[in-house]
């Protein structure tokens, strides 16, 4: 198993990254680059960024578990942290959590090889 396999939301978080990102040349990501592209500390940091929000947001909502499943969570997270939504809004988190997220942007849409 590849640590993509073994972190809960972790495929639909790097995903989401390519899908939403674009390169210096403003072309979409998700049209040259796979999950395979990504390089192995991109990886781990993404891994690592993903692990600090779910642990955030169990101190922040309750049981939020029960309201988003790991892969909603994990792409939710990615649009808000990079403010990635179609009105630059992110997706709905709440105050508490858009502003605890917003001292993480993750940077591993930056980091395709």
């Amino acid at each position: 198993m590849t640590l993509i396999d073994e972190t809960p939301g972790l495929r639909r978080y790097l995903t989401t990254a390519l899908e939403t990102s674009t390169g210096e040349d403003e072309q979409p990501l998700d049209e040259r680059y796979t999950l395979d592209n990504f390089a192995p500390i991109a990886l781990l940091q993404a891994h690592l960024d993903l692990t600090q929000a779910c642990k955030l947001a169990d101190g922040l909502v309750t049981d939020w578990p029960k309201y988003w499943d790991a892969d909603q969570f994990a792409g939710d997270f990615w649009l808000n942290a990079n403010n990635r939504s179609r009105r630059r809004s992110g997706c709905g988190f709440s105050i508490a959590m858009r502003t605890a997220t917003s001292t993480m942007i993750p940077k591993v849409g930056r980091s395709i090889v």
